[in-house]
Protein backbone atom coordinates (compact mmCIF):
# COMPACT_ATOMS: atom_id res chain seq x y z
CA UNK A 1 0.00 0.00 0.00
CA UNK A 2 2.89 2.35 0.69
CA UNK A 3 4.30 2.15 -2.83
CA UNK A 4 1.19 1.92 -4.97
CA UNK A 5 -1.76 3.95 -6.12
CA UNK A 6 -4.44 2.11 -8.07
CA UNK A 7 -5.91 5.31 -9.48
CA UNK A 8 -3.15 7.89 -9.91
CA UNK A 9 -4.58 11.33 -10.67
CA UNK A 10 -2.19 11.80 -13.61
CA UNK A 11 0.83 10.21 -15.22
CA UNK A 12 4.11 11.99 -14.65
CA UNK A 13 6.17 12.18 -17.83
CA UNK A 14 9.78 11.46 -16.98
CA UNK A 15 8.75 9.69 -13.79
CA UNK A 16 9.84 6.32 -12.48
CA UNK A 17 8.05 4.27 -15.15
CA UNK A 18 9.68 6.25 -17.96
CA UNK A 19 13.09 6.07 -16.27
CA UNK A 20 12.87 2.29 -15.87
CA UNK A 21 11.63 1.83 -19.44
CA UNK A 22 14.30 4.06 -20.99
CA UNK A 23 17.15 2.45 -19.05
CA UNK A 24 15.82 -1.12 -19.07
CA UNK A 25 15.93 -0.93 -15.28
CA UNK A 26 14.43 -3.38 -12.79
CA UNK A 27 11.82 -3.23 -10.07
CA UNK A 28 13.12 -5.04 -6.97
CA UNK A 29 11.42 -6.57 -3.91
CA UNK A 30 12.09 -6.84 -0.19
CA UNK A 31 10.07 -8.47 2.58
CA UNK A 32 9.23 -6.86 5.93
CA UNK A 33 12.20 -8.38 7.76
CA UNK A 34 14.67 -7.18 5.12
CA UNK A 35 13.04 -3.75 5.07
CA UNK A 36 13.17 -3.28 8.85
CA UNK A 37 16.83 -4.33 8.92
CA UNK A 38 17.69 -1.88 6.14
CA UNK A 39 15.87 0.91 7.99
CA UNK A 40 17.73 0.06 11.20
CA UNK A 41 21.10 0.06 9.42
CA UNK A 42 20.40 3.37 7.67
CA UNK A 43 19.53 5.01 10.99
CA UNK A 44 22.57 3.46 12.67
CA UNK A 45 25.07 4.63 10.03
CA UNK A 46 23.46 7.82 8.72
CA UNK A 47 21.80 9.03 11.93
CA UNK A 48 18.40 9.48 10.25
CA UNK A 49 15.33 7.25 10.33
CA UNK A 50 13.69 6.49 6.99
CA UNK A 51 10.13 5.65 5.94
CA UNK A 52 9.18 2.09 4.97
CA UNK A 53 9.04 2.86 1.23
CA UNK A 54 12.64 4.07 1.36
CA UNK A 55 13.48 1.03 3.50
CA UNK A 56 12.16 -1.27 0.76
CA UNK A 57 14.34 0.52 -1.79
CA UNK A 58 17.43 0.18 0.40
CA UNK A 59 16.70 -3.45 1.37
CA UNK A 60 16.23 -4.51 -2.24
CA UNK A 61 19.50 -2.83 -3.25
CA UNK A 62 21.30 -4.51 -0.34
CA UNK A 63 19.92 -7.87 -1.50
CA UNK A 64 21.12 -7.30 -5.08
CA UNK A 65 24.62 -6.48 -3.76
CA UNK A 66 24.68 -9.47 -1.39
CA UNK A 67 23.59 -11.83 -4.18
CA UNK A 68 26.19 -10.33 -6.55
CA UNK A 69 23.59 -9.38 -9.18
CA UNK A 70 24.97 -5.94 -9.97
CA UNK A 71 27.52 -5.08 -12.60
CA UNK A 72 30.21 -3.05 -10.84
CA UNK A 73 29.92 -0.46 -13.62
CA UNK A 74 26.16 -0.04 -13.12
CA UNK A 75 24.72 3.37 -12.40
CA UNK A 76 22.23 3.00 -9.56
CA UNK A 77 19.59 5.46 -8.37
CA UNK A 78 18.52 4.82 -4.78
CA UNK A 79 15.38 6.79 -3.99
CA UNK A 80 15.29 7.67 -0.27
CA UNK A 81 12.22 9.89 -0.16
CA UNK A 82 11.12 10.17 3.42
CA UNK A 83 12.47 10.16 6.90
CA UNK A 84 13.98 12.14 9.70
CA UNK A 85 10.79 12.23 11.75
CA UNK A 86 12.31 10.67 14.89
CA UNK A 87 15.20 13.12 14.71
CA UNK A 88 12.84 16.06 14.16
CA UNK A 89 10.54 15.02 17.03
CA UNK A 90 13.43 15.03 19.49
CA UNK A 91 13.53 18.84 19.32
CA UNK A 92 10.10 19.85 18.00
CA UNK A 93 6.44 19.39 18.83
CA UNK A 94 4.24 18.10 16.02
CA UNK A 95 0.83 19.56 15.25
CA UNK A 96 -1.50 17.44 13.15
CA UNK A 97 -3.78 19.43 10.88
CA UNK A 98 -7.15 18.38 9.54
CA UNK A 99 -7.64 18.67 5.77
CA UNK A 100 -9.69 21.62 4.54
CA UNK A 101 -11.43 19.37 2.05
CA UNK A 102 -11.89 15.63 1.62
CA UNK A 103 -13.02 14.54 -1.85
CA UNK A 104 -14.64 11.23 -2.75
CA UNK A 105 -13.08 9.45 -5.74
CA UNK A 106 -16.48 9.26 -7.46
CA UNK A 107 -17.25 12.99 -7.34
CA UNK A 108 -18.61 14.68 -10.48
CA UNK A 109 -16.36 17.24 -12.16
CA UNK A 110 -18.69 20.22 -11.62
CA UNK A 111 -19.16 19.38 -7.94
CA UNK A 112 -15.38 19.06 -7.53
CA UNK A 113 -14.84 22.44 -9.17
CA UNK A 114 -17.36 24.03 -6.78
CA UNK A 115 -15.70 22.50 -3.75
CA UNK A 116 -12.22 23.56 -4.89
CA UNK A 117 -13.37 27.15 -5.54
CA UNK A 118 -14.84 27.28 -2.03
CA UNK A 119 -11.33 26.89 -0.59
CA UNK A 120 -10.41 30.39 -1.77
Amino acid sequence: KVLSNRRPPYGIYGGLFDALSDTQGKVLLADNTETLEAMRLFEQYEGVDIHPAAGVALASLMKEIKENRLDKKSIIMLNITGGGEKLFMKNHDLYYLKPSLIVESTIEKTKLEEQLKSLW
